[in-house]
């Protein structure tokens, strides 16, 4: 989530670009199916519509519901300057796209948090979280440009929006595509049994793309998942009055914990 939606600006330029979409398109509408209904697919869907209603047909396919897999399961921290090299300016401008999201959509778990540095300490150290136990940890200012946002609000806040801008949300799975002579996609299968018809086809699965792709069209794409696990805490009042990011020292086997408050009382907890 941490820069997808501007990532998927830059696939959306890339997209018109190829279909030369501007002001002079004549009024038949480019149809575009987007398959898969995580925060790729639906910010791309998002800024079609927003950008392009008059001139694009958005099909979002999606085999069970928006934001069912790493979308609706991720921490949604959000860090400004913790890019490097290439990325560092994606982070700074992704950083501030989210705020501005969160205020057009009404994004109610967005909200700026200071991070703090959790280290194993003998000594008591006075901590800016007052719930932390400073009889075994310190904790340090580390970061007071970071975020949190719930991803799963964010990514059905966006779909929403651009359904109302024209998109359409079609829950179904992809099984296949036909090409036309020129070897471009002309339509999805669906496991329906239907077939939409589209000018371009964006996949959008996560993890899953590379698959759906080196299948279909025989391409290699080299991409895999990283299996970790989360945890989630409900109702923790002192987390909820007094909200501070966590990022913990490394353990005997390198491993570190990483603890995001959200808005309702939730907390999130992640690590190797």
């Amino acid at each position: 989530i941490y820069s997808s939606a501007i990532l998927s600006l830059f696939l959306l330029i890339l997209s018109l670009n190829e279909m030369k979409i501007d002001a002079s398109t004549p009024l038949v509408k480019k149809k575009i199916v987007v398959i898969g209904g995580g925060i790729h697919g639906v910010s791309l869907a998002y800024y079609l519509t927003k950008t392009y209603a008059s001139q694009v047909d958005v099909t979002v396919i999606e085999k069970t519901k928006i934001a069912a897999a790493a979308s609706g399961k991720a921490g949604g921290f959000l860090a400004r300057d913790w890019g490097s090299g290439p990325t560092s300016q994606l982070h700074k401008v992704s950083y501030e796209l989210h705020k501005t999201l969160a205020s057009t959509l009404g994004v109610s778990s967005y909200r700026e948090v200071t991070t703090l540095n959790v280290q194993r300490s003998r000594k008591k150290v006075k901590s800016p979280a007052s719930w932390l136990n400073i009889n075994t940890v310190s904790g340090e200012l580390m970061d007071k440009n970071t975020a949190q946002v719930t991803p799963l609000e964010l990514t059905e806040k966006m779909m929403e929006a651009a359904i109302a801008s024209g998109a359409k949300l079609r829950i179904d799975s992809a099984i296949g595509v036909h090409l036309n002579e020129n070897g471009a996609v002309a339509s999805v299968d669906l496991g329906s049994g239907a077939s939409i018809a589209t000018d371009q086809l964006a996949i959008c699965l996560g993890p899953w793309s590379g698959v759906m792709v080196e299948d279909w069209f025989n391409l290699p794409l080299p991409m895999e998942g990283v299996k970790s696990t989360s945890l989630v805490y409900d109702n923790l009042a002192e987390v909820k009055q007094e909200p501070f990011a966590l990022f913990c020292g490394e353990d005997e086997n390198g491993c570190h914990l990483e603890l995001y408050p959200r808005v309702n009382g939730e907390l999130y907890i992640c690590g190797c």
